[in-house]
C-alpha cells in the first residue's frame, strides 16, 4: 500500500479508500508525516474515496433491494438491524463504521430501506471524515509504529467480530433451547 501512496499519491488514496480505507488511511497518515502528502488533501482524498465507495454500496443495494430482502441472511440479520436502527435512526450508519464487519452491513440495510440518498450521503459523509482524519492521525503521531499498528487495529477488529459472532450464536443457541422447552411444556 505504501508504494501505492507514493507513486500515485493521492489517486491512490481516493481508490483506496473507496476500495478499503482502513490501512489506507493510516499509511496515508504516515506519508503525510513524512512530508510525501499534505494532510488535508489527503483527508479530502480519502474521505471522498470512502464517501464514493459507499454510494457504490447503497447503489447496488437499493437496486437489488428485492432479491436482497428475500435472501435467508437478510431475513436473519433484519430484526437485529431494526431494532438497533430504531434506536439510532440514520445514525446508525456512523456508528456501524467504527464496527468491524457493520459498515457493509449498514449500508445495504439502509439502502434497501430506501432511505433517501441526500440523507444517506449527509450521515455517511460525515462519518467518512471523522473515519478518514481518525485513521490518519492515528498514523501521523504513531509513524515509526505504524506497521505494528496495522497489525493492532486488525486483531482488535477481529477480535470484536469474533465477540459478536460469540454473542449472536449464544442468543440464537438460548432462543432455540428456550422455544423448544417452551414446545415441550405445551404438548
Amino acid at each position: 500500500m505504501g508504494a501505492l501512496l507514493l507513486k500515485y499519491g493521492l489517486i491512490a488514496v481516493f481508490i483506496g479508500g473507496a476500495l478499503e480505507g482502513d490501512v489506507t488511511f493510516v499509511v496515508a497518515g504516515v506519508t503525510t508525516h513524512l512530508g510525501l502528502l499534505y494532510l488535508p488533501s489527503a483527508i479530502v482524498a480519502g474521505t471522498l474515496g470512502a464517501l464514493t465507495g459507499d454510494c457504490t454500496l447503497y447503489w447496488l443495494g437499493r437496486s437489488r433491494s428485492t432479491q436482497i430482502r428475500n435472501t435467508r441472511a437478510y431475513q436473519r440479520a433484519e430484526p437485529i438491524a431494526s431494532r438497533l436502527a430504531g434506536r439510532l435512526g440514520p445514525w446508525e450508519i456512523l456508528a456501524a463504521r467504527f464496527v468491524y464487519g457493520a459498515r457493509i452491513a449498514s449500508i445495504i440495510f439502509w439502502s434497501t430501506r430506501r432511505l433517501s440518498f441526500v440523507k444517506f450521503v449527509a450521515v455517511d459523509l460525515i462519518g467518512c471524515f471523522i473515519w478518514c482524519c481518525l485513521s490518519m492521525t492515528l498514523g501521523r503521531l504513531l509513524t515509526n509504529r505504524a506497521t505494528i499498528l496495522i497489525g493492532e487495529v486488525r486483531r482488535v477488529e477481529l477480535l470484536l467480530l469474533a465477540v459478536v459472532i460469540v454473542i449472536v450464536t449464544t442468543s440464537f443457541v438460548v432462543k432455540t433451547i428456550f422455544r423448544r422447552r417452551v414446545l415441550k411444556v405445551n404438548e
